[in-house]
């Protein structure tokens, strides 16, 4: 019935030895096997500092099943008895990005943009062209939505970041611009006047041509409308771009007026030619042509939308025609 005082005994502190495998899916149900010594009668295995729940327990293999989470390089311990083992890191594996539906939409933005692929984790985030989307409409560990920023261009990047680690992008595209109509569809060739164009997919920095000639913006560019200034210019059925960087749309036509001649000054001369005839009217264009009775008649100075001075030819006869061709378009 007399006891000793007590004398202290320690059991060995558990050790690991291996980990398999040392990564898996941040969507867990990763079973993992741990081989080692003293892992006691009741062990508590921790991966960070979550408790995981033994699968199997003996005094040198433990086994257990991951958790969902993310992140790399997280310690791996056993507890037993208050005696805390070495660490092993475990490694939750990248983000993977399959597929991207869909791979081009409109301009305005606002397409749901889907993301499927895996391990994707608990938190994770999306750059759309380099740039934070926020916020994703949903996420799960194989797939995220999230709506698509206005913007423009092709082959832009999307890639997810978990925990410090980063997919390989998928490449987007914004859709290329489109023209329905254009109003009006002519013009004086002194230039000058808006031009409203209607379409799809204009995007933010539009550039806009019109026979080749660039149309400067007139106001804020808009998603499907645009209104341009005329550049001076010459001919029919001229084609009406929108290019978009580097994309381009379909062409719509376009036509300066023919010129218009109000006089002929003065309406007579001497059958030896060599008059200046002064003729004025409108859309005479830069680089007109002019005819007497069907001969050409020189211009003697640079033409103006308005005026023409020419040298009137040798000739002979009563009410010749007086005709400005210019670009192809023939005046009265």
């Amino acid at each position: 019935g007399q006891s000793s005082a007590p004398k202290l005994f320690s059991y060995a502190a558990p050790e690991i030895t291996s980990v398999s495998p040392v990564n898996g899916t941040t969507a867990g149900g990763t079973r993992l096997t741990i081989n080692g010594s003293n892992f006691g009668l009741s062990p508590v295995v921790r991966l960070g500092s979550v408790p995981l729940s033994l699968v199997l327990a003996t005094h040198n293999q433990l086994q257990v099943d991951t958790p969902p989470g993310e992140g790399t390089a997280l310690p791996l311990t056993v507890e037993v008895g208050g005696q805390v083992s070495n660490s092993f890191s475990y490694f939750y594996d990248p983000p993977l990005v399959t597929s991207i539906s869909p791979a081009t939409a409109s301009t305005s933005g606002g397409t749901v943009i889907t993301l499927i692929g895996s391990n994707f984790g608990l938190s994770p985030s999306v750059t759309f062209g380099g740039s934070s989307v926020s916020p994703l409409l949903t996420n799960s560990h194989n797939a995220i939505t999230f709506a698509a920023p206005p913007g423009q261009g092709m082959g832009i990047p999307v890639v997810v970041t978990v925990a410090g680690q980063s997919s390989a992008p998928k490449l987007f595209s914004y859709a290329a611009p489109s023209l329905t109509s254009i109003s009006p569809a002519n013009g004086p060739t002194s230039g000058g006047t808006l031009i409203t164009l209607t379409g799809s997919n204009f995007g933010l920095s539009p550039n806009v041509t019109i026979g080749g000639k660039s149309a400067p913006l007139a106001g804020p560019p808009n998603h499907t409308l645009l209104t341009v200034t005329l550049p001076s210019g010459v001919g029919a059925n001229l084609p009406v771009v929108v290019s978009v960087l580097g994309r381009t749309s379909n062409s719509i036509a376009f036509s300066y007026n023919p010129p218009l001649i109000s006089s002929v000054s003065p309406a007579s001369g001497p059958v030896s030619g060599g008059t200046i005839i002064t003729i004025q009217g409108s859309n005479f264009g830069p680089n007109s042509n002019v005819t007497i009775g069907g001969r050409p008649a020189p211009l003697s100075a640079p033409a103006s939308d308005t005026t023409i001075l020419c040298t009137l030819p040798a000739g002979s006869g009563q009410n010749k025609p007086v005709i400005v061709i210019s670009a192809g378009q023939v005046s009265n």
